[in-house]
């Protein structure tokens, strides 16, 4: 049966590591109904292209960081490019291309909740950063379940949680 694009970056990601560990000893084959590569995509949208899921790398993720260096690799530049959120009908907010302005009409649009929110993904994001510890050490776990009671226990309510009801 074929796989999710989610699971299929996993199947890739797995398929990897298990090489380094079993070398050629490791009979490894990835069935994909359309292609391999999980969430990396490009969507065209009116004649245009536009990169869609795993385009944003974010720096704390410490073996997206490796695959880039052991693959040789190079970040591309943070650019100057705005971005906008849309409810579906209108734009509610444009960025600027400079920083201070856009946190400016953040501040002046959402009030203090901008700098709640920053306070909370970066709480969110040391939680997480725990698991590389976790897996370095060699530690296994059964389940999802498992992995996330190991990392913090206060994860695991946030599993059956909306995240509109966890940020309310």
């Amino acid at each position: 049966m074929p796989q999710a694009s989610s699971e299929v970056a996993s199947a890739a990601s797995a398929a990897y590591f298990v090489r380094q560990l079993f070398k050629e000893d490791a009979d490894i084959q990835l069935y994909e109904q359309n292609r391999i590569g999980g969430r990396l995509d490009m969507e065209e949208v009116n004649d245009h292209w536009f990169e869609s899921g795993g385009s944003i790398i974010h720096t704390k993720n410490k073996y997206m960081m490796d695959f880039i260096d052991k693959f040789g690799l190079q970040r591309r530049p943070d650019s100057d490019d705005t971005f906008g959120l849309c409810d579906g009908q209108q734009l509610l907010f444009v960025s600027s291309s400079w920083s201070f302005v856009t946190m400016a009409k953040l501040f002046w649009r959402y009030g203090y909740d901008v700098i709640k929110l920053q306070r909370l993904v970066s709480a969110m994001l040391l939680k997480f950063r725990s698991i590389y510890n976790l897996l370095d050490s060699g530690a296994a776990y059964d389940t999802v379940e498992d992995l996330i009671m190991a990392m913090d226990p206060s994860l695991i309510k946030l599993m059956g949680l909306p995240l509109s009801q966890y940020l309310k």
